[in-house]
């Protein structure tokens, strides 16, 4: 993006225009066009029309070079910022805005040279990820025996096979039991009894309420036993209530899996 500081300079008299742009190829085609068609710039509109469109000459005075993914608004402002500079320390006899060019862009005023730093100083800062990856913890269950810290959350669900956005969800607000595949997640250092008592998450886990499932292949024959519904749907990356409706023979099956009732 060929972004800069330009001026528009009268070979006759050496008066000149201030301006900036995000683009200096189109913005010299763009003045010279309006200055065919008599348009622009009212007071270099004139000079144009008294000496003739070849007495003048597009020169760039400042390059810059942004990232592709700059914002806009902070480009605009640093090139607004060194056009200011350049209008207050040569003072352009063509420009209609001399003490705040800022007003016409809608940028906000009083900004000085010193500001393209501060600013470049905000994009660097903006360009930073902000989200700080967290250590998580690792608890069998329903033992509650510690078994590994990993760093993020990402790692963590990739290596336990869960989605990372519900290993999130797990660590920062819980579900309906915040554990999976008899493992508990908490993010590092958080008290696991406070967190387990927060969430209503009992060691001593009953089994009567819940309907244990079986999984098992095309011919029947069996691969494994699931405590419940949910945690197959949740481990196998299922719809939820599709095992229900396959066990009521509503489906013969859901993405290949298999299910019946252990008893």
């Amino acid at each position: 993006m060929a972004c800069g500081i330009y001026k528009i300079v009268n070979k006759i008299n050496n008066k000149f225009y201030i301006g900036s742009t995000r683009r200096l190829t189109e913005r010299k085609r763009e003045h010279f066009s309006k200055f065919k068609e008599n348009k622009g710039n009212s007071i270099i509109r004139n000079a144009v029309a008294k000496y003739g469109i070849d007495n003048f000459e597009f020169i760039v005075i400042e390059n810059f070079y942004f990232w592709k993914d700059a914002n806009t608004n902070y480009i605009d402002e640093i090139l607004t910022s060194r056009e200011q500079y350049f209008v207050d320390l040569l003072c352009p006899e063509y420009n209609i805005k001399i003490k705040d060019v800022c007003s016409s862009k809608g940028i906000p005023p009083g900004i000085s040279d010193n500001r393209s730093i501060e600013l470049s100083k905000r994009e660097i800062k903006r360009r930073q990820p902000n989200k700080v990856k967290k250590f998580v913890d690792i608890y069998s269950f329903p033992e509650l025996i510690f078994i590994e810290t990993i760093y993020g959350i990402r790692n963590c669900s990739r290596i336990y096979n869960i989605d990372s956005s519900y290993m999130a969800s797990i660590c920062k607000h819980g579900v309906s039991t915040s554990y999976k595949n008899n493992f508990i997640f908490c993010y590092h250092n958080n008290n696991i009894l406070e967190y387990i008592k927060e969430r209503k998450i009992h060691s001593n886990y009953k089994q009567t309420n819940t309907v244990p499932i079986v999984q098992i292949d095309k011919q029947g024959n069996f691969i494994k036993e699931w405590r419940t519904m949910k945690d197959a749907e949740l481990s196998l990356l299922l719809y939820k209530g599709s095992i229900s409706r396959v066990i009521s023979g509503e489906y013969k099956h859901t993405k290949n899996y298999f299910f019946k009732l252990k008893n």
